[in-house]
């Protein structure tokens, strides 16, 4: 009978462990691929006041240029109708996108803030396109919403819900909603409810350039850290 060599049980808990730690570093790295973020910009006519359009658009740029190596960019702008006319996706997510978004800001306003169709085109965005034509999902996937008014077409809150349930080719993806309020118009219950059913709470208010600033760099800084450590935060 040939001698059986038994291995030391330090040894077998270290080799567990690193076997474990490996795997915890798999799935850390993959936790931390590109999130998507669409940004959901109004061009209501109420933006021309207070030269709050501008505002938005450097707002825009800033995030875009601080944070194009840890975000992947998209954007939607909105006015109009409750048929969703004037809902444009003018910058579909991809891995160029952030390059293109600059030269794809409103300049142009229209009449009306449908902010229910608006975000109805978004979840079929991310359901029908988005999330079944990205190789790298899951990964996060998140909306930020900017708007200065109310809405003209009924509450959002309900399109923005369905965002965090969407099924895809039998499995389902989670989608965040970031809300921004721009400026005294805005109706802060409206946009409250639209915050606590995309899952962050509370939106933000911004009054001017700065805040607003402050408000996407709080945000994207938020979506990056907590993509990375793996929790819905």
């Amino acid at each position: 009978m040939k001698n059986v060599r038994l291995l030391n049980p330090l040894m077998v808990l270290a080799l567990c462990l690193v076997g474990w730690c490996a795997s915890i570093s798999t799935a850390h790295a993959q936790s931390c691929d590109k999130p998507n973020m669409l940004i959901v910009l109004d061009n209501s006519n109420s933006m021309k006041k207070n030269n709050k359009l501008a505002d938005a658009n450097a707002a825009i740029k800033y995030i875009v240029n601080n944070f194009s190596k840890s975000l992947r960019f998209g954007l939607v702008t909105f006015c109009g109708n409750k048929k969703g006319d004037g809902v444009v996706i003018k910058q579909k997510i991809t891995n160029t996108s952030n390059g293109k978004i600059i030269n794809k800001l409103p300049t142009k306003l229209c009449y009306g803030t449908p902010i229910r169709k608006t975000m109805e085109i978004v979840r079929e965005y991310f359901r029908t396109d988005l999330i079944p034509n990205d190789p790298k999902q899951p990964r996060g996937n998140f909306v930020l919403f900017v708007t200065d008014g109310r809405s003209t077409d009924g509450s959002g809150t309900a399109n923005v819900k369905a965002l965090r349930s969407i099924p895809v080719k039998g499995k389902t993806y989670t989608v965040k909603t970031y809300v921004v309020g721009f400026g005294q118009g805005v109706n802060p219950t409206e946009l409250t409810s639209m915050a606590k059913a995309g899952g962050t709470s509370k939106y933000y208010q911004a009054d001017n350039k700065t805040s607003l600033k402050n408000a996407l760099n709080k945000i994207a800084l938020q979506a990056t850290a907590e993509v990375c450590d793996g929790k819905d935060n």
